[in-house]
């Protein structure tokens, strides 16, 4: 795995795209589908939320491969699409701009999420104690202060490759 440990209290995607999960284990994911950040892990197969992004590839003359970014980034609550915000900022739903970035507070949830358009970034971060050590998973980890455990499949299975573990996340039929 790629990577070192870092403190930090919320998940972070990055450029292309570079990974931060919740409990701050840096790690690089390219991939060309849609995959889930994170979401509800009470139940995997039906969460009541869940925030995934689309990762498309653009060809890179400097380093003469493709490269993955974020082109949009979903909330869904429980299984219906709420929210879409794409790459040029349009937003499907009228949100709070703050410092000219769309930014998107789920107050029942205890969450938040803030698109930063220039380096294709995405923050999502759990406030309150409500959600910490809330049974949470996906590409950002699960949020219980332990990053030996963040690369946890859907199946519970913790695995070292970030590809093994990035592709069990991937959206069923998001991939071009």
């Amino acid at each position: 795995m790629k990577g070192t440990i870092i403190v930090k209290k919320c998940g972070i995607t990055n450029r292309d795209p570079h990974m931060i999960t919740f409990d701050g284990v840096k790690y690089e994911f390219q991939g060309p589908c849609t995959y889930v950040l994170t979401q509800d892990c009470d139940n995997v197969s039906k969460p009541t939320f869940q925030i995934t992004a689309d990762f498309r590839g653009k060809y890179s003359v400097l380093k003469s491969k493709y490269l993955t970014r974020i082109d949009a980034v979903n909330i869904n609550i429980n299984g219906t699409q709420v929210v879409r915000i794409l790459k040029n900022n349009d937003i499907l739903v009228t949100v709070k701009i703050i410092d000219s970035h769309p930014s998107i507070k789920l107050n029942k949830i205890g969450m938040s999420l803030q698109w930063l358009k220039e380096s294709s970034a995405v923050e999502i971060a759990f406030n309150g104690q409500s959600i910490h050590g809330r049974n949470v998973c996906g590409l950002m980890g699960n949020n219980n202060d332990n990053p030996a455990d963040d690369l946890m499949k859907p199946d519970g299975t913790i695995v070292t490759d970030v590809y093994e573990f990035g592709n069990s996340w991937v959206v069923p039929g998001s991939c071009p």
